[in-house]
Parts: structure tokens; C-alpha cells; sequence
């Protein structure tokens, strides 16, 4: 829910349209992606009045409750970030830090898929995100591409690479079929942006390669 809110802007009921505040109320009253039971339990629970002035009340505080405690979340996370990339630019002779210093290291599962191998191959033309028979986890203490890449390189067979990374913004079905949202990833903001974002959603944070 929270993800959908960020997506779409929405950090209200003020400034948001009707329409899409309708949208996203339709999107946290659906069990598998919104508000929690005890959520929809207390929307539902003035009989009779499930569109009226005090179910709506009820709904806006909620949503309002929920993203002010994950912008106070995000506020703080960035803060740790930035005294730590401040402290190790002071005893770092190099200047060398990368993209972002993760607070502490981010642990990130990456599905490693061979397109030549059917197997991998979805009817549709993609490729089995959950039920790939590669997969590795690696540990980044700096958020970039290039140590995604290190974390795999031992189950890259050689003469190959990789060609493309995408990001699960939503956690892969067990079925292996695609999630509902996805990006690809083609640098180190595209990264540190994307497990900003999915970490808050499902953990371990799921990519692609």
C-alpha cells in the first residue's frame, strides 16, 4: 500500500483527485495488497455506513497514520545514511565511496537466469523469477551495480554476462510469474532508488539477472 502511494503521489486525502484517491482506497480494502485485517475490520465496522462521513474519516486517518510513519521512517534511514557517508569520507583517503553507503548492509536475493536454457523461459517470453534454479544472496554494503555483479560473478559460467538486471517492486508469485511491478536497473540510482522503495515491501528485496 504504502508502495502504491509513493508511486502515485498520494500523501493525502487533500490534493488528491477523487478519482485517485478512490483507486487507492479500492487498492488498501483488497486483502492481498492494502491495509491489514484490523484496518478493514474498523472501516467496516459502522453498519450501514460503509460509504458514509465516518467510514471515510476513519479510512483518511489510517492512510495518514500509515505514510507518516513510513516518511518518518525514510527521514531517518536517509539521515543515518548521510553521517556515514560523512564519517567515512573523513578517514577515507581515496574518496572513494561508491553511490551510497548502506547504514548497515543490505541483503538482496538475485535470480540468475541462462535465456538459452528453456527451462527459465515463461510462455510469454520472460523469464521464472521465484522458482529459478540459480540463486544467490549477496550482501551490499555499497548500494551499486558493480557489487551486485561481484556477489554473482562465481555463478556466471565463463564467456558469459549479464545483459540486463530487473528490480521486484512487489514480492515474486511463487509460481515464478512475474510480480505485478517491475523496473530494470541500469545504474547505481536506478538501484539505490529501487531497494529504497521494495525493502519497505517484502524482504529479502528480489532482483533479476
Amino acid at each position: 500500500m504504502k508502495a502504491y502511494a509513493l508511486r502515485n503521489k498520494i500523501i493525502g486525502r487533500r490534493g488528491t483527485s477523487n478519482a485517485a484517491w478512490e483507486a487507492f482506497k479500492a487498492f488498501a480494502m483488497d486483502a492481498k495488497n492494502g491495509l491489514p485485517s484490523s484496518g478493514r475490520k474498523l472501516l467496516k465496522s459502522a453498519k450501514g455506513d460503509k460509504d458514509g462521513d465516518k467510514t471515510r474519516e476513519r479510512f483518511h486517518h489510517l492512510l495518514l497514520d500509515s505514510l507518516k510513519k513510513d516518511r518518518e521512517t525514510e527521514v531517518k534511514e536517509d539521515l543515518a545514511a548521510a553521517a556515514l557517508q560523512r564519517e567515512q569520507a573523513a578517514n577515507d583517503s581515496d574518496k572513494d565511496l561508491g553511490h551510497l553507503i548502506a547504514p548497515k548492509a543490505v541483503i538482496v536475493q538475485v535470480v540468475i537466469v541462462d535465456p538459452d536454457d528453456t527451462t527459465n523461459v515463461m510462455p510469454n517470453g520472460g523469464y521464472y523469477w521465484a522458482t529459478a534454479k540459480v540463486r544467490q544472496f549477496v550482501a551490499l554494503k555499497k548500494i551499486i551495480v558493480a557489487k551486485v555483479l561481484n556477489g554473482i560473478s562465481n555463478r556466471i559460467p565463463e564467456r558469459r554476462y549479464i545483459r540486463a538486471m530487473y528490480g521486484a517492486l512487489t514480492k515474486p508469485p511463487a509460481d515464478g510469474t512475474d510480480p505485478e511491478d517491475i523496473e530494470r536497473i541500469t545504474s547505481d540510482d536506478d538501484l539505490s532508488n529501487f531497494i529504497m522503495l521494495a525493502k519497505r515491501v517484502y524482504a529479502p528485496v528480489i532482483i533479476q539477472a
